[in-house]
């Protein structure tokens, strides 16, 4: 016989032994948890970034030719102008190197610039500050930012030489959206505003359409695009056959709505100014993709 401290610890092994097997197997046999899947707002849970549009989406647009004048000599600065009401109506400069001054809001408390080294800043209001403003938040942009940021609203609309289009939320710095033009873009955007007549689809029979685009020159000088700033997507183009030459001056938009930029002929390197209105079209598919560059329908013959 064993003496009875062997017989207890032979009992205690045991004992030992059978816990380590039925928690193996109560391990193995359970089944695998399902992650849990937040049903309320948490701090990563982000909601969409686009809100919901408050208004109709607006119709496919096409660029049309009001008239065109041929210009003796173009602004030294590369701008041109023309008298409009016994007022001088100047094109904004085509490819400035260093913007010089600040896009302010529209309630004076922020300010915004572009730099050519691809950073953009802004800057808040300060009353102990020694300048009158501070650091409020600045954006790297992966290419060179040649021109003024256009602040509309809450959003700020800004270019950049990698292609894209730029729409921020003015207050933060966070992205809305981005869109390829296919092109670099060092010339200022511009915020057109205009009312269109009656159109076709959702908003047909509810009287004159206001809308507000942005519209935008790629360095190339092929086309001018028409952009919903809302989520950037294509409304219009205007595209210039290569033997009319190309589009060589910043755009410039009259408060009647006309559209004025310059073209630059390559057979005589003179200046024509164009003219031009934006109207809903009927016949015109449905345009493609904003980060593609490809129409079928020019303007311009």
């Amino acid at each position: 016989m064993l003496p009875s401290g062997r017989v207890g610890s032979l009992s205690f092994l045991r004992v030992a032994r059978l816990l380590l097997v039925v928690a193996l197997w109560a391990i193995t046999a359970a089944p695998a948890q399902q992650p849990v899947v937040p049903t309320q707002a948490y701090p990563g849970n982000y909601p969409p970034a686009l809100p919901k549009r408050r208004s109709a989406s607006p119709p496919r647009l096409v660029f049309e030719l009001v008239s065109e004048i041929t210009l003796s000599d173009p602004v030294a600065d590369g701008s041109v102008e023309i008298p409009k009401e016994g007022e001088p109506f100047v094109s904004a400069a085509p490819s400035p190197s260093e913007p010089a001054s600040w896009a302010l809001s529209s309630d004076g408390k922020h300010r915004y610039q572009t730099r050519a080294t691809g950073l953009l800043v802004a800057e808040k209001r300060c009353r102990r500050c020694r300048e009158g403003w501070k650091r409020a938040w600045s954006l790297r942009v992966p290419g060179s930012t040649r021109s003024l940021p256009r602040v509309h609203g809450r959003r700020l609309f800004f270019a950049s030489s990698d292609g894209r289009v730029y729409c921020l939320r003015s207050d933060n710095g966070h992205r809305v959206w981005a869109v390829d033009v296919g092109d670099r873009v060092s010339r200022p955007l511009v915020v057109w505003s205009g009312v269109l007549p009656d159109v076709e689809g959702p908003s047909a029979g509810a009287g004159p359409l206001a809308l507000e685009l942005i519209l935008v020159l790629p360095d190339g000088g092929g086309a001018l695009l028409a952009l919903d700033p809302y989520d950037g997507t294509r409304i219009g183009i205007l595209e210039l056959p290569p033997e009319k030459g190309r589009l060589a001056t910043g755009v410039a938009a009259a408060p009647d709505g006309r559209i004025v930029v310059g073209r630059e002929s390559y057979a005589t390197a003179e200046i024509t100014l164009m003219v031009l209105r934006l109207a809903p079209t009927k016949d015109l598919p449905p345009g493609p993709d904003p980060g593609q560059e490809s129409s079928t329908h020019p303007v311009i013959k």
